[in-house]
């Protein structure tokens, strides 16, 4: 793990993380909500060959969300009638006129998706959204936080986190080293160097935020269990603002967000 952090790159806004890319399996389905001027709830799901989409969350037939139906190869198929729409939205087959090409009209509205570095991402306006951020880390857990965005920064910038399950200093102050409107880096310093630490935050209302958490990659199994405790620790610590926590690990105190 290097100490030098001029390689990663943050880039521009608007593309907003949905997952983490290994939550998101072949042929997996699943919801993303988004708050916003234009909140948006959607399906995201990965084909049998491993391309990401994402629509909004309603079949153009009846209504039924999309994100209760499932992947057939390189379709979607919803669960309520079983209309299967292709990558990018457009109605394939329709199970009750099996000879019947579906008509154009008949689509589901498409977002552009990416799985980049480990994480999925949409844009509602791909062409104006800039390049992705590169990190090369890898994915360590999702979280809902019921708190808003700006507490988890405010946050983030004053924490520690664990950097070593072997040295007599097991967690150290972590720094931003970067950010933008959907990431930020922290750093920390290591036995072995600089870990990492990258959060996406994806707002799903005013008062409820999900992380999507990756580390510097390589790291010992036991450090990454370590960091999914940190992490466990820092979402009960933002909704319970001001409180105590009871230690429920014998290292909680000291590896206290």
């Amino acid at each position: 793990m290097s100490a030098d952090h001029s390689e990663i790159a943050v880039g521009p806004g608007g593309w907003i993380p949905v997952a983490l890319s290994a939550d998101l399996p072949e042929t997996g389905v699943m919801r993303a909500v988004i708050d916003g001027t234009q909140p948006l709830d959607l399906v995201v799901w990965r084909s049998r060959s491993g391309q990401v989409s994402a629509f909004d969350n309603r079949c153009p037939h009846r209504g039924m969300r999309l994100s209760f139906g499932f992947v057939r190869g390189e379709r979607l198929s919803c669960i309520y009638h079983g209309w299967q729409y292709g990558e990018d939205g457009a109605c394939r087959h329709v199970p009750a006129h099996p000879d019947m090409t579906p008509p154009t009209s008949i689509c589901a509205n498409a977002y552009a998706c990416r799985d980049h570095d480990g994480v999925v991402w949409i844009s509602q306006d791909a062409e104006n959204s800039g390049e992705l951020p590169d990190f090369g880390g890898q994915g360590l857990r999702s979280l809902s936080v019921e708190t808003g965005e700006a507490v988890l920064r405010k946050m983030l910038a004053d924490t520690h986190l664990p950097v070593s399950v072997v040295s007599d200093i097991p967690t150290a102050e972590a720094t931003i080293v970067t950010q933008n409107q959907t990431s930020l880096v922290l750093e920390a310093g290591s036995d072995a160097g600089n870990l990492r630490l990258m959060v996406h935050f994806q707002k799903i209302t005013r008062d409820r935020t999900m992380l999507h958490v990756q580390t510097s990659p390589e790291l010992p199994a036991a450090l990454r269990i370590s960091l999914s405790r940190w992490a466990e620790r820092f979402r009960w610590s933002a909704e319970n603002l001001g409180t105590m926590m009871n230690s429920w690990d014998a290292t909680a105190q000291e590896t206290h967000p």
